[in-house]
């Protein structure tokens, strides 16, 4: 009968065991993916970014002030 019980421990430790792995798998991939889209939204806000820097500095104002139309 003791017998029985270990044998049902293993199995559920094993089953556990690769339950665990899997998981790891899983969260290892999410994170790659999770990387390569903070890379591709860097990656399109660069341009963004730069024109915004250029707008605010300081030939960007002058810029923006003659462009707009005088009252």
């Amino acid at each position: 009968m003791t017998e029985v019980f270990l044998g049902i421990i293993a199995v559920a430790v094993a089953i556990m065991a690769i339950i665990q792995v899997a998981a790891i798998v899983f969260a290892m991939s999410a994170a790659r993916r999770i990387g390569q889209v903070a890379d591709r939204i860097e990656q399109d806000l660069r341009p963004v970014m730069s024109n915004l820097q250029a707008m605010s500095g300081p030939t960007g104002c002058s810029r923006i002030s003659a462009a707009a139309p005088s009252r």
